[in-house]
């Protein structure tokens, strides 16, 4: 995965998840979740958080749409002003 320039950004075709990846180790998933949402923050510390953001950023099987910084940023400040977040 050389010459990849972070942050790098994913989402689900539902539209509901949305990844930012900050580098091969390290990255922010948004989930929306009916009229709630959540923010999780992955530190890929074992085998399988690291298979996942390497699949993530190869993306051999089209499951992760490319997105952007503005699409992500729309969709959290959506979430911060009108749903109520899950901690």
């Amino acid at each position: 995965m050389d010459n990849v320039q972070f942050p790098v950004f994913k989402k689900y075709a539902d539209g509901k998840s949305f990844f930012k990846i900050m580098d091969e180790s390290k990255f922010l998933e948004l989930k929306i979740t009916g009229k709630t949402f959540t923010i999780h923050q992955i530190e890929a510390k074992i085998l399988p958080e690291r298979v996942m953001i390497n699949d993530m950023l190869k993306d051999d099987t089209g499951f992760w749409l490319v997105s952007d910084a503005a699409e992500f940023e729309k969709n959290l400040n959506f979430c911060q002003q009108n749903l109520r977040e899950l901690k």
